[in-house]
């Protein structure tokens, strides 16, 4: 649990760099320069003024303007945004391997940092030896390390290597090492930079337990990644950078939900998506997200109408639940996602869906240029914005194509497995222009539907399943029909 301390204050923090365009300019910007300003006070004493600007002979980029925010004790801040966002600046600033250009930046309580891979170790030492190293570094003694050492080397696994020279081991054996070291040091911030992205997945598996351990004991954490699950998870709250600067603080489903928005934008429309995500936040209606947060009745729990307890309920439209979504459509290059709905197996609308009952998603999609290898995929989600399951016609050699002007219809049926609460689906379609693999159009948040229980007295647990839906695709063109069916595990399809 988080406290109200406040462990990181950044504020107006910013870095720049300065870009030359050769080695000659830069030795041209630290001599003439100087020269410039002996020739103007020497202007001055013989009475001849110049208000002539210095010459610059590099070009400034910004890796970070102007960025402030806090960090409560025992609080997990996730941080996203596409590569070159200014993440890795940011975390390096914070644990001051780096000098900011300007602003300032506070920090309470022992750092233990995973930056770059193998910082903080000398590959010409063996891991044994960097493990002493590493950990005097971040403050322990070499008595405090004897101790843990071998909870240290349990935790890497990596078995006779600890004694050879770390240039040697692979980057995962690398990873290893420096989390096992750096979860053992007591930190009170541990900040980690996509490190994990290179672990196996038994590893992996077993740092997001540690993770979750330490976040149990009070530990501040501070993570890189571009996993929206691990960000929606283990995160209180998130930021979203985007070319240096600060675009969203906010919960953990907002930013992912906007980080995706934003890398899926066209290059000519970034600057507009931008404008957009920060106009969305501000003003969009409340959703299944943050209605929880502002005590509606729209929580992740059933809602239904009070009936007979002891009855099944049917599945029915829940119009509160539908006006409480806003749909976010991505950029279109080359189609457009409409006309979505979930409908009982006798056509009718329903977002209150009874469990283990068959339904259909459907939606059309209209495309304006020609593809190959059409693919379309759904996933549902939480309303924190965790994937829980979906499915997709991707399979080998499979796709179909689509002239300018076509219109398919896409049926999509899946059973009800999902515990009570509320959900959401995504949709997205892409294709194929000369064997370019093309995003062709998505919405995030396309619809929101509930799962309701047999008895309205059933408690919400948590969900651990998966979807396993079929897909049926039909033209809208009477001149060119086409079915196409993709059975994504074993057994008859469900229409």
């Amino acid at each position: 649990m988080s406290s109200e301390e406040i462990v990181i204050d950044v504020q107006n923090l910013s870095k720049r760099y300065e870009i030359y365009a050769t080695p000659r300019d830069r030795l041209k910007q630290l001599v003439l320069p100087n020269v410039y300003r002996a020739a103007t006070r020497l202007g001055w004493m013989f009475g001849s003024k110049s208000d002539a600007p210095l010459p610059i002979y590099f070009r400034e980029f910004w890796a970070l303007q102007d960025v402030s925010f806090q960090v409560r004790k025992g609080e997990t801040l996730g941080i996203v945004g596409r590569n070159g966002s200014g993440k890795s600046t940011l975390l390096q600033l914070i644990c001051s391997t780096l000098a900011p250009t300007s602003g300032d930046v506070a920090v309470k309580g022992r750092v233990s940092a995973l930056l770059e891979l193998g910082s903080g170790f000398n590959p010409e030492y063996t891991g044994r030896e960097n493990v002493f190293l590493n950990g005097q570094i971040l403050g322990l003694s070499k008595k405090e390390l004897e101790i843990r050492y071998d909870a240290i080397v349990e935790f890497a696994d990596i078995g006779d290597f600890i004694d050879q020279p770390v240039k040697t081991y692979s980057s995962g054996m690398v990873v290893r090492l420096a989390f096992a070291v750096a979860i053992n040091v007591d930190p009170e911030i541990l900040v980690i930079d996509e490190a994990l992205a290179v672990g196996d997945v038994g590893f992996q598996a077993r740092c997001f337990a540690k993770i979750s351990e330490l976040k149990q004991h009070g530990v501040t954490l501070l993570f890189v990644s571009h996993s929206p699950d691990a960000v929606t998870q283990f995160c209180d709250r998130a930021i979203l950078l985007d070319r240096g600067k600060l675009l969203l603080l906010g919960t953990p489903y907002q930013t992912i939900r906007a980080y995706n928005y934003l890398s899926n934008a066209g290059p000519t429309s970034l600057k507009d998506i931008r404008k957009e995500v920060i106009e969305l936040t501000e003003t969009e209606n409340l959703t299944l997200a943050n209605a929880a947060a502002h005590g509606t009745v729209l929580k992740n729990q059933s809602t239904e109408p009070v009936k007979n307890s002891n009855s099944p309920i049917e599945a029915y439209f829940d119009q509160q639940l539908h006006d409480s979504i806003k749909p976010m459509p991505f950029d279109q290059r080359g189609g457009e996602i409409n006309n979505i709905s979930v409908t009982d197996l006798a056509g009718q609308a329903v977002n209150v869906l009874t469990i283990h009952q068959e339904f259909i998603l459907k939606f059309n999609v209209r495309f304006d240029a020609a593809f190959e290898r059409v693919r379309f995929a759904w996933v549902l989600k939480t309303t924190t914005g965790l994937i829980i399951g979906g499915g997709s016609t991707h399979q080998p050699g499979s796709g179909i194509s689509v002239n300018p002007s076509s219109s398919l219809q896409v049926i999509s049926h899946f059973v009800n497995f999902f515990t009570p609460g509320n959900y959401l689906i995504d949709i997205n379609v892409r294709g194929e222009i000369e064997q370019d693999n093309e995003f062709i159009h998505g919405v995030t948040n396309a619809i929101g539907i509930r799962s309701a229980s047999y008895s309205l007295n059933f408690r919400n647990g948590i969900v651990d399943c998966l979807v396993a839906p079929t897909f049926k695709i039909t033209s809208n063109n009477s001149c060119d029909v086409k079915q196409f069916v993709i059975q994504l595990e074993d057994g008859m399809p469900l229409h």
